[in-house]
């Protein structure tokens, strides 16, 4: 199983985090991961949306301090 991170904290995120976390998925192989971290806190309902529309599974969200953290499992 492999994890890649996909790094947002400071950059721009909607829609440019869903189209990079979309592209980084397709490289991956099933049950592989991805944990995206951003400081924008509309990433929770952009993820959480993203997830139910591709079938991929959200295993965690984590928020400390300004820093939300998503884990992401490939369906």
């Amino acid at each position: 199983m492999e994890e890649k991170i996909l790094d947002f904290r400071g950059r721009c995120n909607f829609p440019a985090l869903i189209i990079e976390a979309k592209k980084l998925l397709i490289s991956l192989e099933s049950g592989d991961r991805i944990c995206i971290l951003t400081f924008d806190p509309n990433a929770i309902n952009d993820i959480n949306a993203f997830c139910r529309l591709t079938k991929n599974e959200l295993v965690k969200t984590e928020h400390e301090n300004e820093e939300y953290k998503f884990i992401i499992r490939k369906f």
